[in-house]
């Protein structure tokens, strides 16, 4: 609630705040720490060049010709996660996550165009 609150200008003490939301008893809970992935990754970066694995879902759009094209001319590794366990890539996991609860869910979408917008500013915010 504090970022959300600080993204529109109010400018409260985040202890305060909490006091406040406690007296009121609303339900918005504070969300957890940071879930850590299990094993090593390599990073992914324009400057140190392509990596070494990624990791998905099987998703329709992760497993087609074009993408699968794409790993074998970069010579990339593909591991594709178990199906109905999301956890085993946390980092989107987390994504989806505070995406929902930092924009999805204060915003009633009009069109296509005006999601975009929004989830583009959200994407740009510090």
């Amino acid at each position: 609630m504090h970022i959300l609150l600080k993204r529109e200008g109010v400018k409260i003490n985040w202890k305060k705040l909490y006091r406040l939301y406690r007296e009121e008893r609303l339900t918005v809970r504070k969300r957890g720490g940071r879930k850590r992935a299990l094993g090593t990754r390599a990073p992914i970066a324009l400057r140190t060049g392509y990596t070494c694995m990624v990791v998905s879902d099987n998703r329709t759009e992760l497993t087609s010709n074009a993408i699968l094209k794409w790993q074998q001319d970069h010579v990339i590794e593909w591991h594709y996660i178990a199906p109905g366990k999301p956890m085993q890539n946390g980092f989107v996991e987390s994504l989806n996550g505070r995406l929902r609860d930092e924009c999805l869910s204060d915003h009633l979408f009009t069109s296509y165009r005006h999601a975009r917008e929004i989830i583009e500013d959200w994407t740009s915010a510090p």
